[in-house]
């Protein structure tokens, strides 16, 4: 990560009036820049200089550490060591000072807890001893972690109290129950709120958005944001895979077994359904089905639990286990097609460490994976778990074995694997990949046009030397990004995330307010956010969703997209009950929405929620379909879908059976919504864009409609970045395809934390670079030239707005132009006396 090292570097050294600072050698000054720590360039760190102690607490158990770094993976973090009480803390000195009163700040910093069952971990802000903070935050904020992962805890603070200098961590209140022995904290961001966007910009033309403003690095496909990563150009030989691996192992000691597993307790019943099922084909003949109905308030509120294993006889410290079982996924709530367990072994009194704590991911349709997951025991950990509740979602494990090896094997000798993954991720980082450059060359050719520039004089006559300049002022391509309630309200979290949203983008949709039962719940609230987005200047909102055909197998549960008397009249197979409350409701929705809400998603993730079709055919969906023409005659009629490309080909084929009686049916719809929650898969460019080209094939407009990744896989920010950019290519290359949509573009503000463009603190992420590289650089028009003697200018540029600006004789002339694909590209400029 050679470049991402560099660019870290770079902020430290933008920010040095602040390291002199947090090395405790002057005060601190109220410049406008964000001020960030990242320990990796800091060789010593003192008490009472750079930290003081709090909480009893003591000075030699704090230092800095390679052993667990967030920035790079490769550099430091503050290491708290033999923590033994929640109050046991550490406080950053020099963090604010009285230059600071009367501001607002946003702090992040990144925490991580070494082997403890997901402690509440807290950040506040402190005075030194003998004030009132000094022991009493002025203001904190608390996060539940998993362990050994970084976390990212977000404190908005406002300074005014000049004895708040500190920054502390520590555990406060929350679900802090369980000492966390070991924390690492890393990365920490203080942003103050008058810098308000990380990019300048601009404003075109009265009554448009700003634009954001945008090195030239170049328009060329050479030109694109590449990462040197260097791989393997051969599978390394001494790598075997994990079956090969087990088979070679010397025989172990088997402890636990599938018996063990089907006679395991349950905890938490009322979660879900377990039950024993048949499984056909495989090394075992039964298994466990899970399915998780409701999700409890922490994973491990539904679970399975087994009988300890006895220490002395079933193992003993230090002896090396390896747990194997197989798992498939049927059915899952998560956008990326992805179903999760995790495996446990811990002590079974508080504070419940553990000797394995693993997360097992499969993807639905793709069939079983044999699991190896290996660990040492430990003195006092005997207690096996599988955590369940994790998302809505059906599983199935089974083959259960638990083998002790004893001495017989080192650790690295076990073989390890709990995720399925389509590929390694390597593409991204080849700039030569052909797919790639073939998008590139149709973007030149399906989103560009020519653009004849005629000026003449008052008469009607060319003028020749007329300097013209043609300036993009919006994408026809709508790039757009849901919104929510941070739209309203006055505060300034509320106004900066409107200016992100007018630099940003031209287009939005509302995450939750267009969903049935918060819209019948508050309709003024979804006026109100699409009266905003329109008075930003944004030219569109998409509708989401008019209805979705959800399923409550164990009686309705309260949520937002069916009502309770939808459910009932359901089950009570009251068919003009449903068509009349469906109707109504569409009519309500519909009749209210002004213009710019120009297209809906009338029925959302239909693989996955099929209660009424599942009861009255497909053909139920051609009514759907027209109630809302009927409503909406202009509006343009989506189906959206979730987990349909690069990711799992049999839901794709499922998604298509659903389009082909769509088609026999002759529904009435005119495009179809590609969700893109990426999620934690490494997903290869060339099966999205196959999957793409088959759902492309029906003839429909096409939209990404909800693109994020998850948390986990953006750890690698050049290929969280490289991905977007890819994925951004690939949209814009489809002639079908008419907007890019984002499922929100904040991460402090995102249902994963982690939005493509900014980060929490709202600094701007290597991902929204490409974005914004992408969308007001490389797709950007802005070119100027003189007429000739036709009194002509011509050029080419991307379809969209534009201001035209002539200039004769110092006199200059701007008319505002639309270059659409399919209409005039011509304009002719009069000039005046």
């Amino acid at each position: 990560m050679k470049r991402l090292t560099a660019l870290v570097l770079a902020i430290c050294l933008s920010f040095m009036p602040f390291a002199a600072v947090w090395g405790g050698t002057a005060s601190a000054s109220s410049s406008s820049t964000a001020r960030q720590m990242i320990f990796d360039d800091r060789s010593t760190f003192e008490v009472n200089q750079d930290f003081a102690m709090g909480g009893a607490y003591r000075a030699e158990y704090v230092s800095l550490s390679t052993e667990a770094d967030h920035t790079t993976g490769e550099g430091k973090s503050l290491k708290m060591a033999n923590r033994a009480f929640l109050y046991n803390r550490v406080k950053l000195e020099h963090m604010f000072s009285e230059a600071d009163l009367g501001r607002t700040f946003t702090v992040t910093a990144w925490v991580y807890s070494r082997d403890q069952a997901a402690p509440a971990l807290s950040i506040g802000t402190y005075g030194a001893a003998g004030t009132a903070y000094a022991t009493a935050p002025a203001a904190y904020t608390v996060a539940n972690v998993q362990p050994n992962t970084w976390t990212q805890l977000v404190l908005q603070y406002e300074h005014k109290d000049k004895n708040v200098t500190q920054l502390g961590i520590d555990q406060k209140n929350g679900d802090a129950v369980t000492v966390a022995s070991t924390l690492f904290m890393d990365d920490i961001t203080i942003t103050p709120s008058d810098q308000f966007l990380p990019f300048e910009t601009r404003v075109t033309k009265e009554g448009r958005r700003p634009i954001p403003v945008v090195a030239d690095t170049g328009k060329g496909y050479n030109d694109l944001i590449f990462y040197d990563r260097v791989f393997e150009e051969e599978p390394d030989t001494e790598t075997k895979d994990p079956d090969t691996m087990f088979n070679e192992l010397p025989p172990g000691r088997v402890i636990k077994d599938q018996d063990d597993l089907i006679g395991a307790s349950v905890t938490g019943p009322e979660y879900g359904q377990l039950e024993v099922v048949p499984a056909t084909g495989m090394p075992f003949t039964t298994a466990w089905q899970a399915t998780v109905s409701t999700v409890p308030e922490n994973p491990w509120g539904y679970q399975l639990v087994l009988d300890n294993m006895q220490e002395g006889v079933d193992y003993t410290a230090g002896d090396q286990m390896l747990l194997v079982f197989y798992m498939r996924t049927l059915e899952t709530s998560k956008e990326d097609g992805t179903g999760m367990v995790q495996t446990i072994v811990e002590m079974d009194a508080p504070p419940n460490s553990k000797a394995l704590a693993e997360n097992v991911i499969t993807l639905a349709g793709q069939g079983w994976l044999k699991v190896y997951l290996p660990f040492t025991a430990k003195a006092g950990y005997p207690r096996l778990c599988i955590r369940l509740g994790y998302q809505l979602q059906t599983v199935e494990f089974g083959g259960y074995e638990l083998i002790n090896y004893e001495d017989q094997v080192t650790f690295d000798e076990l073989p390890s694997s709990s995720v399925m993954k389509t590929t390694d991720g390597r593409g991204v980082f080849n700039k030569n990949q052909a797919w790639r450059i073939d998008a590139w060359n149709r973007i030149e050719q399906i989103r560009k046009g020519d653009i004849h520039v005629v000026v003449r004089d008052q008469n009607g006559n060319p003028v020749e030397g007329a300097q013209v300049d043609v300036n993009m002022a919006e994408h026809e391509f709508k790039w757009g990004t849901a919104i929510n309630a941070n739209m309203l309200g006055n505060s300034g979290v509320n106004e900066r995330y409107r200016a992100a949203v007018a630099a940003l983008f031209n287009s939005a949709v509302l995450e939750s307010e267009h969903k049935w039962i918060p819209y019948e719940t508050n309709p003024q609230r979804a006026m109100d956010l699409v009266n905003g987005a329109g008075s930003l200047g944004l030219k569109s909102v998409r509708g989401h969703t008019l209805i979705w055909d959800r399923s409550f197998p164990n009686g309705w549960t309260p949520n937002s997209s069916i009502p309770q008397d939808l459910a009932e009249m359901l089950a009570q197979d009251d068919t003009t009950g449903l068509e009349n409350r469906i109707k109504g409701h569409f009519a309500s929705i519909l009749q209210a929405a002004p213009p710019v809400v120009d297209e809906w998603d009338v029925l959302n993730e239909t693989i996955s929620n099929n209660a009424m079709r599942a009861k009255y055919g497909n053909i139920i969906i051609k009514d759907w379909f027209q109630w809302a023409r009927d409503e909406a005659p202009q509006a343009k009629l989506y189906l959206n879908e979730t987990g349909i490309i690069g990711l799992n080909p049999s839901r794709l084929a499922t998604f298509k059976v659903i389009l082909n009686s769509m088609v026999a049916n002759q529904v009435d719809f005119d495009g179809i919504g590609i969700q893109g929650h990426i999620g934690d898969n490494f997903t290869d460019m060339e099966d999205v864009y196959a999957d793409m080209m088959e759902i492309a094939a029906y003839g429909k407009e096409m939209k990404i409609t909800e693109f994020d990744m998850g948390a986990a896989i953006s750890q690698d920010r050049e290929y969280e970045s490289s991905f977007t950019r890819d994925m951004m290519i690939m949209a814009y290359s489809m002639e079908n395809m008419t907007g890019f949509f984002m499922w929100g573009f904040n991460s402090g503000m995102h249902w994963l934390d982690n939005a493509p463009v900014l980060n929490s603190d709202w600094t701007l992420k290597a991902s929204g670079g490409q974005y914004l590289d992408l969308v007001y650089n490389k797709w950007w028009t802005d070119e100027s030239g003189a007429t000739g003697a036709d009194g002509t200018y011509s050029t080419r540029g991307f379809y969209g707005d534009y201001d035209v600006t002539v200039t004769v004789n110092g006199t200059t002339k701007t008319v505002q132009f639309p270059l659409y694909k399919g209409q005039t590209n011509t304009v002719e400029i009069m000039l005046e006396e």
